[in-house]
């Protein structure tokens, strides 16, 4: 168990301050011109239509004795890293195109010990063919993702186990830096509606999560361990909200959800998603799968007594954001997840830690299955953001975000400066705290406070 409890701590404990460079598709602005010129390319050439970066980083983190003790008692934890990133699309001919997205790194660790990692994730290989005008096909690894929301997603089906990004708590980076799913997707578009089904086939049996490295690359077992559907409808009606259906089928059964959004004005945005199902509690979806996948004893199930077992879950985030002419853009979120911590699941999670170097690393798998699932812990929250592009002159962009439980009020705050050396360049700070009692969410996270520094360079 001591093994396993450092392994499940490595997971919890990955210092989550952003480190990869934003999509072009959220921030055109950061992406060198060159990037961006739409020179004639001929026919099977790679035409790019994402950057191209090198990015080399350096992080550290002060730690705090948290009242579940893990394994490692070094007061502080660096890491450097080196990473590649790509996307590319070919295309095939008129009706039919192919786009490749992955990154390469390489990172050295010192956590009381030095270890090294080399990592390479095949995010996106897909052939996409358009059938007709209206009809779309594609099959291969898939970025699907889904939800009007910010900080947590309830309709996000797709996030578990696709983590790629190490670095980073934010949830918008983590969101569109990951892995796809293998799966044949379909999809209608019309003028004012569109229709998707995906099937996601079971590629590979789940692998454990003490296992400390993939037994293959491709993390087949992570993204299709189990087979699943999903069905989505789309209609543009700003008049009701432009509502999104969803129907998801898994090896819990099925979850159905909705996304709403509403514009007021030319400035402000409102949304709600909520997603519903029966599944058993979060602690008790962690023990049970630790101990199907033989990572945990079968004698750990009766921590997760606390709670009956599977009934309808609730999950819901209801906010708006407002856009300024300034390049401000602020956000606020209520979250409810039903199968997060209640007060009793939560007094079991820190008697289990404090029962001895066994229970504790119990305490930190069933965190560490939240954080592979990408899950919060807590049943309320509150997510603040904010982001100024151009802050004072053109050069700078400066973001925030502020996670706070409204359980125990506990919180996580990230901020970050990017400053544009050259149209090819960026210099990236980064700062994280977490605070709260010591028997808190936040407040029981080994990380207190951490800092990064980042260089990218656009090829």
């Amino acid at each position: 168990m001591t093994r396993l409890a450092a392994g499940a701590c490595v997971c919890a404990l990955g210092i989550h301050i952003g480190a990869a460079a934003q999509q072009a598709a959220n921030d055109a602005d950061r992406i060198p011109s060159a990037v961006l010129q739409d020179a004639e390319e001929p026919l099977l050439k790679p035409q790019r239509i994402g950057p191209v970066y090198v990015e080399l980083n350096m992080e550290t983190a002060d730690r705090r004795k948290p009242v579940v003790p893990i394994a490692s008692t070094a007061p502080s934890r660096q890491v450097a890293r080196g990473i590649v990133d790509a996307r590319a699309e070919w295309p095939l001919r008129p009706d039919l195109s192919a786009r490749l997205s992955g990154r390469a790194g390489l990172s050295r660790t010192r956590d009381g010990a030095t270890s090294r990692d080399e990592q390479f994730d095949l995010r996106e290989a897909a052939v996409q063919w358009r059938a007709s005008d209206r009809d779309v096909i594609e099959a291969g690894r898939i970025h699907v993702r889904s939800g009007a929301a910010l900080g947590y997603n309830p309709t996000d089906y797709f996030k578990s186990r696709s983590a790629v990004d190490y670095s980073t708590r934010d949830p918008e980076v983590q969101r569109n830096n990951r892995l796809g799913t293998v799966m044949v997707a379909a999809q209608r578009i019309d003028a004012q509606s569109a229709v998707m089904l995906a099937l996601a086939p079971k590629l590979a049996n789940p692998k454990g999560l003490a296992d400390e490295q993939p037994t293959e690359r491709l993390r087949l077992a992570d993204t299709n361990g189990e087979d699943r559907l999903l069905l989505k409808a789309a209609f543009d009606k700003p008049s009701l909200w432009s509502p999104e259906l969803l129907a998801f089928k898994d090896s819990q059964g099925w979850r159905f959800g909705t996304n709403l959004t509403q514009g007021i004005g030319q400035q402000t945005t409102l949304f709600v998603e909520y997603s519903g199902g029966r599944s058993p509690s979060l602690m008790q979806q962690a023990l049970r799968s630790g101990v199907a996948l033989g990572d945990l004893p079968p004698s750990a199930l009766a921590m997760g007594r606390a709670r009956p077992g599977e009934s309808w879950q609730h999950d819901v985030a209801i906010g708006t954001t407002w856009t300024g002419s300034s390049r401000l853009s602020l956000s606020a979120q209520l979250n409810y997840h039903q199968a997060g911590f209640d007060s009793a699941e939560w007094q079991r999670w820190l008697a289990a830690g404090a029962s001895g170097p066994q229970g504790a690393g119990l305490a930190w798998y069933v965190r560490s299955y939240a954080n592979a699932m990408q899950e919060p812990l807590s049943q309320r929250s509150l997510f603040l953001r904010a982001q100024w592009d151009q802050l004072g002159f053109r050069d700078l962009n400066a973001s925030a975000f502020l996670n706070r439980s409204l359980d125990d009020q506990s919180w996580l705050f990230q901020m970050a400066l990017e400053y544009r050396l050259s149209p090819a360049s960026r210099l990236r700070g980064m700062f994280l705290a977490t605070g709260g009692d010591a028997d808190s969410l936040y407040g029981s996270d080994p990380v207190r406070r951490a800092f990064l520094l980042s260089f990218t360079h656009f090829l």
